[in-house]
């Protein structure tokens, strides 16, 4: 869980980097949603060794 939440840190800082002024550029606001899920769906199905 630890790792997952370092992962969607890291892509929050990233997307800030292409802030258009105080507004999100739409594509990587949903290029950043779509990665979202995905990490979070593979965290949930991996099993736990």
């Amino acid at each position: 869980m630890i790792f997952l939440n370092l992962v969607l840190a890291r892509l929050r800082l990233g997307l800030k980097n292409y802030q258009v002024g105080e507004k999100w550029i739409l594509d990587d606001y949903l290029l950043f949603m779509q990665r979202s899920r995905y990490l979070i769906s593979t965290q949930i199905s991996a099993p736990d060794c």
